[in-house]
């Protein structure tokens, strides 16, 4: 800060107090402020913004016109937050020569400041693909693609209305106003864009996506034709089969366990359950067995019981599990049927066991 008096020029600097009680001349800062994060201080120079640690070390290089850190706990000068809970570690949306990138808390850039905007989700956020925006050609919108964080180089091209964060390698894009999913290594779409909501990718590869219906309220959404709900199986490029339709309403009860019935949710007409895997050279599907409903699994594998209810939450990872019983069904990846045979069905069985 500089102010003139007469032909007399007042610059004020900011200095550090290092650890051992010294201030560090050395170093002299246009601003520094403290930040919620212990042992971490913004510090301006020249226009330009960087972070500083408690021995003065650089933990973002002064090189920024703008930088927005957030950080566990709490959002530096009420930007929205994002905070890294994988790994602990504070992530920085940096702005230069108006494009805008994301650095780790070691100044590791993930994202280069090449694009007009960066989308990052707190509750599940990807290490490896970070979706980023750009103007469409026209100027008259943004247009959504996927960054390869760990390959440095944009995976999906940016064409799309919304993308939404990485699960599994896959990610639900829209286009013309319908979801579908895309591949974030390749960019090949996997599920074209004909889906009313976006779709959550599972690690089992099964996938609930809703083709129509009418809007109640939130995400629920009342079905006028069965054939508007599906259950899909993922399986790399041309490998995308529906395994389940002909309900009008389908929600998960647990991993690949699905709920799918005709009619009222409190006097449904029909009721059955799912349960959907891959299996190496075929999709095996149990039909109708026996579920305990309301499991919390912990870390440890060990399954307990806390809740009675017949849907699952990725917050409470309650799941339904298997106990006996049911139909055995398969098909191919190609979308025929085959026949179940007894080696096939203790295959079955054995990875119901392991889940």
């Amino acid at each position: 800060m500089a102010k003139t008096e007469g032909k007399l020029e007042i610059v004020q600097k900011y200095y550090l107090r290092k650890e051992s009680g010294e201030i560090d001349f050395e170093h002299p800062y246009d601003l520094i402020r403290e930040t919620n994060q212990k042992g971490l201080y913004y510090v301006r120079l020249n226009e330009h913004i960087g972070y500083v640690d408690e021995k003065g070390e650089f933990v973002v290089p002064i090189s920024y016109d703008f930088t927005r850190t957030t950080y566990k706990g709490g959002t530096e000068y009420n930007h929205p937050d994002w905070y890294n809970y994988y790994d602990d570690t504070m992530i920085t949306f940096v702005y230069k020569d108006n494009g805008v990138g994301v650095i780790n808390n070691s100044g590791e850039e993930l994202v280069p400041c090449e694009f007009e905007d960066v989308e990052i989700y707190s509750w599940t956020a990807s290490k490896s693909f970070i979706p980023v925006a750009l103007p469409s050609c026209d100027n008259s919108k943004l247009v959504w693609g996927m960054y390869d964080v760990k390959n440095k180089r944009v995976s999906v091209t940016p064409q799309y209305e919304e993308i939404k964060k990485e699960q599994n390698g896959y990610s639900s894009f829209k286009e013309n106003g319908k979801w579908g999913i895309v591949d974030c290594s390749t960019g090949v779409v996997v599920v074209p864009a004909i889906y009313l909501l976006d779709m959550n990718v599972p690690d089992t590869g099964v996938v609930i996506a809703f083709l129509g219906g009418t809007w109640d309220y939130g995400r629920k959404v009342i079905y006028v034709n069965p054939d508007d709900c599906q259950v899909l199986v993922l399986n790399g490029i041309n490998q995308t089969q529906v395994v389940v339709s002909g309900y009008d309403w389908i929600e998960e009860s647990g991993p690949s366990v699905m709920m799918c019935r005709i009619g009222s949710k409190y006097k449904p007409k029909q009721k059955d359950s799912f349960k959907i895997l891959k299996m190496t050279n075929y999709i095996g599907i149990v039909k109708n067995a026996s579920y305990k409903a309301g499991y919390f699994l912990k870390e440890s594998g060990e399954f307990v019981e806390e809740w009675t209810v017949d849907c699952t939450s990725i917050y409470k990872q309650i799941h339904a599990k298997y106990l006996s019983g049911g139909t055995f069904l398969a098909m191919t990846y190609d979308g025929n049927d085959i026949p179940v045979t007894e080696e096939m069905k203790q295959e079955i069985l054995k990875r119901i066991s392991e889940e």
